[in-house]
């Protein structure tokens, strides 16, 4: 048997986490096209990047537009010692 521990995060907190590192608005619930009532999880830790993730990453900081995005960021915010590394359990509910 494993123990483990998960980070729990609402979406609105993480747009705020993004928002504060990169000065851009972020739309978690667009980007991941998530509904309501609903939990999405992501392994967070420090990598580098492929190019497809390179370009996403830098196309978001230079334009703040986003698509299927948020494995990135929680990397990237991983990278820049932003968010510690882990599981997160994001909470979508509005």
């Amino acid at each position: 048997m494993k123990k483990k521990t998960i980070i729990e995060i609402e979406f609105h907190e993480f747009e705020k986490i993004v928002k504060d590192a990169y000065s851009k608005d972020y739309d978690f619930v667009a980007d991941q096209e998530a509904s309501n009532d609903t939990c999405l999880s992501y392994n967070a830790k420090k990598e580098k990047f492929d190019a497809y993730d390179k370009d996403a990453l830098n196309k978001f900081i230079k334009t703040g537009k986003s698509y299927n995005i948020a494995h990135i960021l929680f990397s990237d915010l991983c990278n820049k010692d932003v968010l510690e590394e882990g599981e997160y359990i994001v909470d979508i509910s509005w």
